[in-house]
């Protein structure tokens, strides 16, 4: 299995590239689109990575949703502030 933020982004460019639309929780709640895949990542360990999962995302101009669980090594607030400045939603969980 291949995990790399390589993969990642050639994933993001397929769903770009298909007839579905890449949209976050709450675009999905809001509008409710027709064929769109819902992005949503839960981060529980290694916030890093959704770092660098959300500048890939930017890049390709998606906007996903990012929840964030309330511990230590996770919940980083300076980590969640560059994410939800990339304009992704940011939730937290326990």
């Amino acid at each position: 299995m291949d995990f790399t933020h390589t993969k990642y982004e050639e994933l993001c460019k397929a769903m770009i590239d298909s007839d579905y639309t890449p949209v976050s929780v709450y675009t999905y709640l809001e509008a409710q689109p027709n064929r769109c895949i819902i992005l949503r990542h839960d981060i529980d360990r290694k916030p890093e990575r959704a770092l660098k999962m959300a500048k890939v995302e930017k890049d390709l101009r998606i906007k996903s949703t990012y929840y964030f669980r309330m511990k230590k090594g996770v919940f980083e607030p300076d980590m969640i502030k560059k994410i939800a400045n990339m304009e992704h939603e940011i939730g937290i969980f326990r």
